[in-house]
C-alpha cells in the first residue's frame, strides 16, 4: 500500500535538461511564424529565421509569468468574493557564455545590430548542405581565412557591415578548382561545420559574400525598440522537449554587463513579452496570453 510520505515519482516525470534560447527579430507587422512542432536540432538547425543564441550559464535561464489580480473581499469576517486579472507580465533571461557584439545586440535590444568592421572581403558562390557549409572562392588553394577567424556572411557589403550571421572558420579545403570555406559553430566545433546562427536549409544565396570582422561596435543606448519572437527550448536527457513561447518580446530597459577574474565572460539578455489574443482555448473564446508552453513526448 502506497503512503503519501513516501512521495513515489514516477520515473517518467523526473529528467534532466538545458534551455537555450532561439530569437527571431520581428519586423513590423510581421511576426516570424513558428509551427508549433517538436524541434529536432534546435543547435544546429533551428526553425529558420530564428538564431540560436549559443550556450548558456546552465543554470540562468529563467521564466517568470505574473498575473496581478484585482481582489474584493466583503462580509464580517472579509472573504475573498470576487477576482479579476488586472495585468500580465512575464520575462525570460538567461546568461550567455559570450563576449561577441553580434549577440550584446540582443541583450541591449535597440534595434542597431553590431556594426562590424569587416577585413579580406570576399565575394564568393556559396552551397548549403545541411550539417556542411562551404563558400567557394574563385582561386584553388587561396588560404581565405586564418583558422578561428569570426567570419560574417551576407549578400551585399552593407549587410556584411551589421550582420548577425557569423561563423567561426573551421579549416579551408579544395573543391572542385577551387577552394572551399568550412565554417563551424561559434564555439569551434569542427565536426559539424555548420554555423550555429545560419540556417544551413535555407536556399542556396548565389554570390554570398564573406568577411573576416576585426572589430564590432554597439551602441548603447539610442532610442530604438527592437522586438524578437523567443523560443526557449529545453531538451532532457531522457528525449522530452519543452518549448516556451514568446511571439513578441523586447529587451528590458537594464542592461548590465559585468567581467569577473573569477568568471567566464558572460553577456546578459533578459526579455519581457507583449500581450497576444489567441482562440484556441475554450472553444475559440478569445484569451489575452503573453506566450505558450509546449510539450512533446520522447516519442514525437
Amino acid at each position: 500500500m502506497g503512503k503519501s510520505y513516501l512521495n513515489l515519482v514516477p520515473d517518467k516525470e523526473v529528467s534532466i535538461g538545458i534551455e537555450q534560447l532561439l530569437v527571431a527579430w520581428t519586423a513590423v507587422n510581421s511576426i516570424p511564424v513558428w509551427t508549433p512542432a517538436k524541434i529536432a536540432d534546435p543547435v544546429n538547425n533551428p526553425p529558420s529565421p530564428f538564431k540560436n543564441l549559443g550556450t548558456v550559464v546552465e543554470d540562468s535561464v529563467s521564466l517568470n509569468i505574473t498575473r496581478e489580480k484585482f481582489r474584493y473581499e466583503a462580509g464580517i469576517p472579509k472573504n475573498l468574493q470576487y477576482e479579476a486579472v488586472l495585468n500580465i507580465t512575464g520575462t525570460i533571461e538567461a546568461q550567455l557564455i559570450a563576449r561577441r557584439g553580434t549577440l550584446a545586440y540582443y541583450g541591449l535590444g535597440n534595434r542597431a545590430p553590431a556594426f562590424s568592421t569587416p577585413e579580406n572581403f570576399i565575394a564568393s558562390a556559396s552551397v548549403m548542405v545541411p550539417g556542411v557549409q562551404y563558400f567557394y572562392s574563385s582561386i584553388a588553394g587561396l588560404n581565405l581565412y586564418t583558422v578561428g577567424a569570426l567570419i560574417a556572411f551576407g549578400i551585399v557589403f552593407q549587410t556584411i557591415i551589421s550582420s548577425n550571421d557569423v561563423a567561426y572558420h573551421a579549416f579551408e579545403s579544395a573543391y572542385i578548382g577551387a577552394s572551399s570555406l568550412h565554417a563551424s559553430s561559434p564555439w569551434g566545433v569542427t565536426a559539424i561545420f555548420t554555423p550555429r546562427f545560419w540556417n544551413p536549409n535555407s536556399a542556396p544565396l548565389i554570390g554570398q559574400i564573406t568577411s573576416y570582422t576585426d572589430r564590432m561596435v554597439n551602441p548603447l543606448g539610442t532610442g530604438r525598440i527592437d522586438t524578437f519572437h523567443v523560443l526557449g527550448v529545453a531538451d532532457f536527457i531522457d528525449g522530452v522537449q519543452l518549448v516556451h513561447q514568446f511571439p513578441e518580446m523586447t529587451a528590458v530597459g537594464e542592461w548590465v554587463e559585468e567581467f569577473k577574474p573569477d568568471q567566464e565572460g558572460r553577456i546578459p539578455v533578459k526579455f519581457e513579452a507583449r500581450g497576444q489574443v489567441i482562440q484556441t482555448y475554450d472553444n475559440s473564446v478569445s484569451h489575452l496570453t503573453i506566450g505558450e508552453r509546449f510539450w512533446f513526448s520522447e516519442n514525437t
